[in-house]
């Protein structure tokens, strides 16, 4: 029909001028108006996603699932908005379905590993990522996700051997280093942690997020002594710190020296005193902020800050 044409026509036009924020809505109107047409709804849910709103997109992948559950199209449409909007457990089923039919894309296959793994399934993620050893560079985001699938499986040792190869691989990228050594942290691997944050203060020395890591590393092995030298190195570029400056004061405690440990506790106390609307000093989950470790994503892992222990 002469509609039809036009509708046609519209969502082509949309798509060679690059506007889809400009089209998306107004497809999305003609979709609601013929709620049978999975075509609408397909282009609908894609022009949503197209400019990232996977809240907009989602009732209308439902839809176009409805209306045509095998659609390749459309089952990628409905794993996308799932994920991007949280629902990850039922992202799962429209990405087992393309698996099945061979029509995930390597960085699908890690894309469905990572939501295994987000849900706590790692057995099942582990042979979406294992092939992933073969390659001659491991790629560092699915090698992350491999590492974090083994932990959370109890497969420490290979998971040490998937982060030390990251490390081995990536020295130069602080970003990698900080995260494989709270990665390592996480997991209960304070010697491989305390090994990775040395190596990155040792490259640059101010780095104050692998000070914070290389000290609460160093707490955790004992060496009590390594502890204070890291934690007065970071206080001195976070001196606002209250989460350091408390475990520095832990750190004298048992060193035998109570004086100054209490004047590091009294710092504390009043640095928090003077923050009457947070209750702690914490950071986003981002190797950005500044009181916590860089963040081990996944069940196993969380930040550390006021009140946790290692």
């Amino acid at each position: 029909s002469t509609d039809t044409a036009s509708r046609d026509a519209f969502i082509r036009l949309a798509g060679w001028t690059g506007r889809p924020g400009e089209a998306a809505p107004v497809i999305a109107a003609m979709a609601d108006a013929s709620p049978e047409s999975h075509s609408l709804a397909f282009a609908a849910a894609s022009a949503w996603l197209e400019v990232g709103n996977a809240t907009q997109a989602l009732p209308y992948t439902r839809n176009a699932l409805r209306l045509q559950p095998d659609h390749i199209g459309t089952l990628r449409n409905s794993a996308l908005a799932l994920s991007g909007t949280g629902n990850y457990a039922e992202a799962i089923v429209p990405m087992e379905r393309l698996l099945a039919r061979n029509a995930l894309s390597n960085d699908e296959k890690v894309m469905l590993a990572e939501t295994y793994v987000s849900v706590g399934r790692p057995e099942e993620a582990l042979p979406l990522l294992t092939p992933l050893l073969g390659h001659a560079t491991l790629p560092r985001s699915p090698g992350l996700t491999l590492a974090r699938a083994l932990v959370i499986a109890g497969k420490m040792q290979e998971a040490a051997q998937v982060r030390r190869r990251l490390a081995a691989e990536g020295p130069g990228d602080a970003r990698l280093m900080r995260t494989l050594g709270a990665e390592a942290y996480f997991a209960g691997d304070n010697v491989q942690a305390s090994t990775v944050f040395d190596r990155l203060t040792a490259q640059a020395p101010d780095d104050h997020l692998a000070l914070k890591g290389a000290a609460i590393s160093a707490s955790a092995l004992q060496d009590h002594q390594k502890a204070v030298r890291l934690f007065e190195r970071y206080l001195r570029l976070v001196p606002d710190d209250t989460d350091a400056r408390y475990r520095l004061a832990e750190e004298l405690n048992l060193q035998g020296k109570g004086e100054l440990a209490a004047r590091h506790y009294k710092t504390a106390s009043r640095a928090l005193k003077a923050m009457p609307a947070r209750t702690g000093y914490t950071t986003s989950p981002t190797v950005s902020g500044k009181g916590a470790l860089p963040h081990a994503t996944g069940s196993s892992a969380r930040p550390v800050s006021v009140g946790d222990q290692p």
